[in-house]
């Protein structure tokens, strides 16, 4: 548990954030209604404890006010913690027995959640450990490469002292990257590196990055940043800048470029040709990757599936678009700026319980900084500061109002931004701040821009069409990689289930590529989208006319991010508490995980007519819209 903090910046990408939950060992009849003080007191000692195991810059991100949790501040001179923590078996173990001590049905039913994600969290830890040697710290979109940069570019000023410690800071990167290209190293001499492509797109970012030097992105941020601080002279600011500026040029540009000298005299190492399964040991890691980024229990070939029953009722969906409207143009958004349709946005969340107050900020990237494979991001805001909230927006990768609209519904309202500050006014533990289950919050932010563009004022068609370019986008990006990583399909394979779903098959060479790349970088989106909505339609079909979509939703929210499985027995709970026919639903999820829908199945089979459309309309639009918006989530930074 301890080194799962780091997630929090994502500086290591170890992949160790919560999966989905375990079975409990002890049956949840007869819980107590009061908390058990014990457990209380375990947890948020497990908490003081991660955070006082990790660097200042992580703890500057999770907490404002250390001293009130018990947490002593980190030295900036120690750096950042190691990426691979020789003691994190060791640690893991040792919380784990110690919460499998308390008796499962003493603990009150909110206790109960945080046993079953924690529990089901060192699991995961466990496992992960024996797979050590997959771990990938330059991941096209969330790699250190691209991490570091935003990490400093956002880091929170708060007092005079956390100036010095971002000058210590920046003298620290270029020994942390030579730890990850140590590792890295080490994985490509067994034949485990990435592909020549992914490391073209690594090289871009930091070339991007590198390429200006005086007037580095980083540079300018800092100052921007220490000229609204109240609390120094002029003089002590100048000084300041002087100070980051040339470390970002003396010290941090240098470490970068040494990193990406290192990385090129690696490429051609990957042994190799296709998917992760190919790896010694690797049908292992992928699937554990897969519950890491799906938030679920599901096998692969569940989530094979999922995936493609939501593709294929998209595929359906458009096929009865095209015999309503025909040919027929989208239409447009005149909102505003990005401030413009935050603001609509919050003002239009009727089918959510109401939030907390909070401000926030919204702004676009410098294009040396941002990283070409997101749209946008949010930065998770500490704890016990919840009303401060900042959204970035890459605005090469916006290309119309709708897009843009889309973006901000995702990483604002009732998105990211709304469902963390929702989750943190309910006063959780703190452990619980620091678990992430991605494929439950990027659900959830992706199942936001459906009911967003309900509220849009855009007409029935371009809504409808704007919600299946993203379930075919997503989903079928997250069915590719698992048909490539986890079953081992070529590209002529995935051609074939190209067509078996109704789609094009020329539209796989890309997808396939990016499978190849990046392994897992959209299970989240996709298997997230594709139970969050399978998880609504099986509510509203077993409700009827007595379904209430802000009720619901609170339901999926109030037990905070968690596993599906979890979520779907929350959501049988509520139908049967407002008397629904839990019969009445047949679709995913209806006994199990494999109940996948064969009237979803069905419908896509309707010709070759059907078939030329989609083939015309994925396209153009299908793909394009996938390679823009690949990834809007980076940890810390919700996005």
């Amino acid at each position: 548990m301890k080194k799962i903090i780091q997630r929090i910046l994502m500086l290591a990408l170890a992949l160790t954030v919560a999966l989905p939950v375990s079975a409990v060992p002890v049956s949840a009849e007869g819980s107590a209604s009061a908390d058990n003080e014990s457990f209380e007191k375990f947890m948020s000692q497990e908490f003081v404890d991660a955070m006082n195991n990790t660097d200042y810059m992580t703890q500057a991100y999770q907490v404002k006010d250390l001293e009130s949790y018990g947490i002593t501040q980190a030295d900036p001179n120690d750096g950042f913690k190691e990426l691979i923590d020789p003691q994190a078996a060791e640690k893991t173990d040792a919380s784990l027995k110690k919460l499998k001590e308390f008796d499962y049905a003493s603990l009150s039913v909110r206790q109960q959640h945080d046993y079953d994600v924690y529990l089901n969290e060192l699991q995961m830890e466990q496992e992960q450990e024996q797979l050590q040697d997959y771990k990938n710290f330059w991941d096209g979109s969330s790699g250190l490469q691209s991490n570091l940069i935003t990490n400093f570019e956002e880091f929170p000023f708060r007092t005079v002292q956390d100036f010095d410690a971002y000058v210590i800071m920046l003298t620290k990167v270029g020994d942390y990257l030579d730890q990850a290209i140590a590792f890295t190293e080490k994985q490509a001499a067994t034949g485990y590196f990435m592909t020549d492509s992914a490391l073209d797109s690594v090289e871009e970012q930091i070339d991007a990055f590198t390429a200006k030097t005086k007037d580095n992105e980083l540079i300018i941020a800092f100052s921007d940043q220490i000229d609204k601080f109240d609390g120094l002279t002029d003089a002590e600011k100048a000084d300041y800048k002087q100070k980051v500026s040339d470390e970002v040029q003396q010290d941090m540009i240098p470490a970068f470029q040494k990193a990406r000298a290192s990385l090129e005299a690696l490429r051609g190492s990957r042994k190799v040709s296709g998917g992760l399964s190919e790896f010694d040991k690797g049908k292992e890691y992928y699937s554990w990757l897969t519950r890491y980024d799906s938030s679920t229990q599901l096998s692969i070939n569940d989530l094979l599936e999922l995936t493609g029953d939501a593709v294929r009722g998209a595929v359906s969906d458009y096929s009865d678009l095209y015999q309503k409207y025909g040919n027929t143009d989208t239409g447009t958004l005149s909102i505003g700026d990005a401030d413009a349709n935050l603001k609509y946005l919050k003002s239009h969340m009727d089918e959510v319980p109401a939030g907390p107050d909070l401000s926030y900020t919204v702004s676009y990237l410098d294009a040396s900084i941002a990283n070409p494979n997101i749209v946008a991001y949010y930065v998770n805001p500490a704890i016990d500061d919840f009303g401060n909230n900042v959204i970035k927006v890459n605005g090469d990768n916006i290309d119309d109002s709708i897009s843009l609209y889309e973006t901000l519904a995702h990483e604002g309202f009732p998105g990211h931004c709304y469902q963390i500050t929702w989750y943190l006014a309910s006063s959780p533990n703190p452990v619980r701040t620091f678990i992430s289950n991605m494929g439950y919050t990027e659900g959830w932010a992706m199942y936001s821009e459906t009911m967003a563009i309900t509220r849009s004022g855009l007409d029935e068609y371009t809504q409808k069409m704007t919600d299946i370019n993203n379930i075919i986008g997503y989903c079928i990006g997250a069915y590719s990689d698992l048909g490539v990583n986890g079953l081992g399909w070529d590209k002529k394979e995935l051609e074939s289930q190209f067509e078996d779903l109704g789609l094009n098959s020329d539209l796989a060479d890309s997808t396939y590529q990016d499978a190849l790349d990046t392994p897992g970088r959209l299970m989240a989106y996709g298997c997230g989208m594709a139970w969050m909505l399978a998880l609504r339609k099986k509510a509203e079909t077993a409700l009827g006319t007595k379904f209430d979509e802000s009720a619901y939703n609170e339901v999926v929210l109030e037990n905070g991010p968690r596993n599906y499985e979890e979520v779907s027995k929350d959501v049988d709970a509520f139908i049967e508490a407002n008397g629904g026919d839990l019969s009445a639903y047949t679709g995913w999820g209806a006994s199990g995980s494999d109940a996948a829908s064969s009237t979803a199945k069905s419908a896509s089979k309707q010709g070759d007519f059907t078939w030329i459309l989609i083939a015309g309309f994925a396209a153009v639009g299908v793909i394009a819209f996938l390679a823009v918006r690949r990834s809007h989530q980076k940890d810390p930074f919700q996005g």
